[in-house]
């Protein structure tokens, strides 16, 4: 059955029942299939499929095309990337994010996934709308997307961090590098949606300790 190569929200499904049906590449379904999954560094929190939740009814069957606007501010000259682009090189963006976040003692935040994601594009809607939780990202982390499609999978680049199994998904490094957290996106979301509380406590838990 087609909808088998689809992702619904964040999660892979077998059958597509009162969601989002969302083509993407062949390519990508067989990449993420065969990508080995390494074991995360002691004390790594990593959530495994027992701590997904239902993806949020406020966001089912809603595709959100555009851009959302930028601020500049934020993405010139800061190492920060706010945008998905397959042209740019995922592994020197961060060591650029690696090198800002270890100068202003920050952590990097990574978000993996694409144009082609409804739900990255409900992500930056919610930053948004939530200047608080916003603020707070903007304050303890260097914020780099990284692409993730049919064009460019940055298989270096992600090679490094534990398996992706949905979009969008964060992946929090130190300013060394080291990787502090894998964090499934949906799981910050609630049958409303995205939930600003649970973004905060996430934000929080893996910022630099002061």
């Amino acid at each position: 059955m087609w909808a088998k190569n689809f992702i619904c929200g964040a999660l892979r499904v077998s059958t597509v029942v009162g969601c989002l049906a969302l083509p993407i590449p062949l390519a990508i379904a067989q990449q993420e299939s065969a990508k080995s999954s390494s074991p995360p560094a002691s004390g790594v929190v990593v959530l495994g499929e027992d701590d997904f939740e239902k993806v949020p009814e406020a966001v089912r069957g809603q595709f959100l095309g555009g851009t959302p606007s930028v601020n500049p501010s934020q993405s010139s000259g800061s190492g920060e990337v706010h945008h998905f682009d397959p042209r740019r090189n995922a592994a020197a963006d961060l060591r650029q994010a690696i090198s800002t976040a270890n100068r202003d003692g920050k952590h990097v935040l990574v978000e993996v996934g694409g144009n082609w994601c409804p739900y990255c594009k409900l992500l930056d809607r919610f930053f948004e709308a939530q200047p608080e939780v916003a603020r707070l990202r903007q304050k303890s982390y260097v914020f780099v997307k990284v692409n993730f499609s049919g064009e460019n999978q940055n298989a270096e680049a992600l090679s490094k961090y534990p398996q992706v199994r949905g979009y969008p998904h964060f992946f929090v490094l130190d300013g060394d590098g080291a990787l502090v957290r894998s964090q499934r996106v949906a799981t910050l979301g609630t049958n409303t949606g995205y939930s600003p509380e649970r973004f905060t406590a996430f934000l929080k838990a893996s910022a630099p300790k002061r």
